[in-house]
């Protein structure tokens, strides 16, 4: 089970060259780098939400909201190709680089993005998330 860690002592987990970025507490996901699909998203219920583990086209693992902003689709069951995951509901196109809408059927969307949880890892070999960079938003009217 997923528990939250405190993780202030580890600053060298962090990228070097944002370690003054690093969250003062951190979540343990339980998952381990080996275990993750690379066609595949996988759910992980944090204290911020759910969010679902991706990995792009590089190997970089990227962890965003796992619903859709538009009408809460489930994302984590969405496809991942050429480093952008399709919602299976509607087939909303989210970038995992910074997760903007980067598609939609009707053009919808634009303003659309996924919450993004920076992940390093942890002392024992699993993933660990930071807070997300924004609050859940509400896309009016869509």
């Amino acid at each position: 089970m997923s528990t939250p860690v405190r993780e202030s002592a580890r600053e060298d987990a962090w990228p070097e060259d944002r370690r003054d970025e690093a969250p003062r507490e951190l979540f343990d996901s339980g998952v381990r780098r080996a275990d993750l699909d690379p066609a595949r998203p996988t759910f992980v219920s944090t204290p911020w939400g759910p969010f679902a583990l991706y990995v792009d086209s590089r190997g970089t693992v990227h962890a965003l909201d796992a619903f859709c902003p538009h009408l809460e689709g489930p994302l984590f069951q969405g496809t991942v190709t050429e480093d952008v995951v399709v919602c299976p509901w509607h087939l909303w196109r989210f970038s995992l680089q910074d997760g903007r809408c980067v598609g939609s059927r009707n053009g919808e969307g634009a303003a659309a993005r996924l919450r993004r949880c920076p992940v390093v890892g942890g002392p024992s070999g699993t993933l660990h998330l930071g807070p997300p960079d924004a609050p859940r938003r509400e896309l009016p009217g869509v």
